[in-house]
Parts: C-alpha cells; sequence; structure tokens
C-alpha cells in the first residue's frame, strides 16, 4: 500500500482538488471522483490502495535547545515538556477558537443581578426536535450558564 504524505500547511496532496484545494469526498464515488465545490473529476483508480496520513508538529525554542540531549533521563524529561506544551498549546487553540466565535448581547446575568454585555453561543446538544442549548459568559464578572431552549 502506498502512503501519501501531506503537508498541514500547504494542504499540497492528490487528495484534494487540484483546481479548487477542496478535499475530494471518496463516499460517493462511482465512475469518476467529482469535486462538491467545482465538479472537477478525476479517475478513482489513481486512489486505488492509498493511504492518506495527516499530522501535525509542534516545535518549540525549548525543543531545538535539548535536541542535542544523549541521555535518556534527558531525552524523557524532554518528551514529557513536549506532551504538555502540546496539550496547553492545543487547550489554548480551542479556548481561543472558542471566544473567536462566540458573539455578544446584553442579557441579564444572575451573577451581577443586573443586564450586562455577555458572549454568547449555542449548541445542539439534545435531540433535533428539541431546541438548542445557549451558552453565556459575563463580560463583567466572567460567570457562565446555559440556557435551554
Amino acid at each position: 500500500m502506498e502512503i501519501f504524505d501531506f503537508d498541514v500547511e500547504t494542504n499540497e496532496s492528490a487528495f484534494f482538488c487540484p483546481s479548487c484545494s477542496n478535499l475530494l469526498d471518496f463516499r460517493y464515488m462511482t465512475k469518476k471522483i467529482t469535486c462538491s465545490v467545482c465538479k472537477y473529476e478525476s479517475d478513482p483508480d489513481l486512489f486505488e490502495g492509498k493511504l492518506l496520513i495527516t499530522q501535525k508538529n509542534y516545535v518549540s525554542d525549548l525543543e531545538d535547545e535539548n535536541s542535542s540531549s544523549s541521555s535518556n533521563d534527558d531525552e524523557n524529561k524532554i518528551d514529557e515538556e513536549k506532551t504538555q506544551k502540546k496539550e496547553k498549546d492545543e487547550s489554548s487553540e480551542e479556548e481561543q477558537l472558542f471566544v473567536d466565535e462566540r458573539a455578544s448581547i446584553t442579557v441579564y446575568c444572575p451573577q451581577c443581578e443586573k443586564e450586562r454585555k455577555t458572549l454568547f453561543s449555542t449548541a445542539q446538544l439534545r435531540s433535533v426536535d428539541e431546541g438548542q442549548t445557549i451558552f453565556y459568559q459575563c463580560l463583567t464578572c466572567n460567570h457562565k450558564w446555559s440556557q435551554h431552549n
């Protein structure tokens, strides 16, 4: 089986449409693979037996400085620091994405007991025939609460 490398930064891979860079969808392929955005067509035999592997690498200055270390203790410490940094980076990115996607609105904050400017977002957590859940965060006191609609 041939393995395709994929560069996350440039999106360069045969699994992407060469016309519009959209990820090609192989779920419904028949005689041709068709791009869902620009309708580019490709022969499915080109992808027979190929595997797409994606990854994201986290590199820090600390890792570069310690890469010349040869003792196992130092290597274990570096591995642990890498793992902790990766987890911290991922959680920070997720929190930042969550904050950036929230809109602001003025609503009653139960903690402040006043109308306050809050950030809010919605999510469909229950069954489809029920309303969405609204998540609020007061910008004054940082209190967080939710409301089922």
